[in-house]
């Protein structure tokens, strides 16, 4: 599958740095889809993400990803890095009609990559970028129950737990709450 990398996605680059850690957020060019399927090809990741990610995840399905993704009208996607390494990824993607000020946040880290700070640095960085940026008003994102990691990222980031959607996920064979957490502009 051919893929064409168009820099759309390019003016959104962030880079966050602080004392601790060294993170930054940019486009995932098809180079590089090799990477993003050796780290997305990973049941822990497939566990807590929506059934539109594949598992096992093939080389096939990242150049489709990023594809579909610097084409999208309504997402930003980046993916996250430490240093020059693909760690993962991350995405806003904006609501529509009475919801247009209102955007979801999603993301991922590969397993060698968790717990290094990556994922709430990443997060923090996106939440300046959607509030210091665009006209957003609200970032929620959905948690299933059993991702602890992902509840403390938004907790550090000041989200706050909205609702918790009692068996709204049916996931690898079980029914599992949902937990809500937004994060208003101030």
């Amino acid at each position: 599958m051919a893929c064409n990398f168009v820099k759309r996605s390019s003016m959104f680059g962030l880079t966050l740095q602080t004392s601790i850690i060294k993170c930054h957020l940019g486009p995932i060019p098809c180079e590089r889809a090799d990477e993003l399927a050796r780290i997305a090809n990973d049941h822990s990741v497939w566990i807590n993400v929506r059934d539109t990610f594949p598992y096992p995840y093939t080389m096939e399905h990242a150049l489709t990803f990023v594809k579909e993704t610097e084409n999208a009208e309504r997402s930003v996607v980046w993916g996250v890095y430490d240093s020059d390494i693909l760690c993962g990824v991350i995405g806003l993607h904006r609501q529509f009609d009475v919801y247009r000020h209102n955007a979801e946040l999603g993301y991922w880290l590969g397993s060698d990559f968790r717990n290094k700070g990556l994922a709430t640095a990443s997060v923090e960085a996106v939440v300046r970028f959607a509030f210091g940026q665009t006209n957003l008003k609200r970032i929620y994102a959905g948690v299933f129950e059993d991702n602890q990691g992902s509840v403390n990222v938004l907790l550090r980031n000041d989200f706050n737990h909205e609702a918790t959607l009692k068996k709204a996920v049916f996931k690898n064979e079980r029914f599992a709450d949902e937990l809500i957490f937004s994060r208003l502009k101030d």
